[in-house]
């Protein structure tokens, strides 16, 4: 699914981040602009999760998983940032 693609690009996004500022502080990114960055991958995920939902139960299902896996990827990095503050 594009949806899960989109989810992992974000998570990527932070992966990428994370390990830029471990190896080399001072020039790596920081929290806000990697939020955006990463928003950019997962809102459009959200969105297409929440576009493949169909009127069956197992449709629910199957797109439960790239929904949360974009909501936390979406909502978990701004309570870091909120709570980083």
């Amino acid at each position: 699914m594009a949806s899960m693609s989109l989810a992992t690009a974000g998570a990527s996004v932070w992966g990428g981040a994370i390990l830029w500022r471990a190896i080399d502080p001072p020039s790596g990114p920081g929290l806000l602009s990697t939020l955006l960055v990463s928003a950019a991958f997962t809102v459009p995920g959200a969105i297409l999760a929440l576009l493949s939902i169909r009127a069956r139960l197992i449709w629910v299902l199957l797109a439960g998983v790239p929904l949360l896996a974009n909501g936390l990827m979406i909502v978990v990095p701004w309570v870091v940032l909120r709570l980083r503050d």
